[in-house]
């Protein structure tokens, strides 16, 4: 993908505001006092004034600045790749959950068996029929085992 041409609207914008509010800060920059461990505009018993102009010079601006631009652009190119890598991944996790299809095959209806009722003028039909009842089984006790005495050896 190669860059565009002209700057965005966004970043355009930012950078005038940032000019602005730098120049603006600079006409009407204040004392700062620090006082303590505080810093305060206002000046306090034994405050000390202290210096807050950026001493950089313009180099080390234009360095710092591009530095910036760069990590900004890398920052932008992770997020895009994340943020395709996450959509591939919800994709893969739909397909995976999808219910798998089912084919009906068509076979012969099953027709259900006829049960005779037992006739009730039988004998066997008046008699209830008595339930089994399992008789405790006896453990089987195995004799011991022979083993023939081994023969000496010389």
């Amino acid at each position: 993908m190669t860059a565009p041409t002209r700057p965005r609207f966004d970043t355009l914008f930012a950078t005038v505001l940032v000019a602005y509010f730098s120049l603006y800060s600079a006409s009407y920059a204040q004392n700062t006092y620090r006082c303590g461990n505080t810093y305060s505009q206002t000046p306090c018993a034994g405050g000390v004034a202290v210096d807050t102009q950026d001493v950089r010079t313009e180099a080390q601006k234009n360095q710092a600045d591009s530095t910036t631009k760069r990590l900004t652009a890398a920052q932008k190119a992770l997020e895009k790749e994340r943020l395709s890598r996450e959509q591939r991944e919800t994709a893969e996790a739909k397909s995976a959950v999808e219910k798998p299809k089912v084919t009906i095959v068509k076979s012969a209806p099953i027709r259900p068996r006829k049960i005779k009722p037992p006739k009730v003028d039988s004998p066997e039909a008046a008699k209830p029929k008595p339930i089994p009842v399992a008789s405790p089984k006896k453990a089987k006790q195995t004799p011991p085992k022979k083993t023939a005495p081994k023969p000496a050896t010389s």
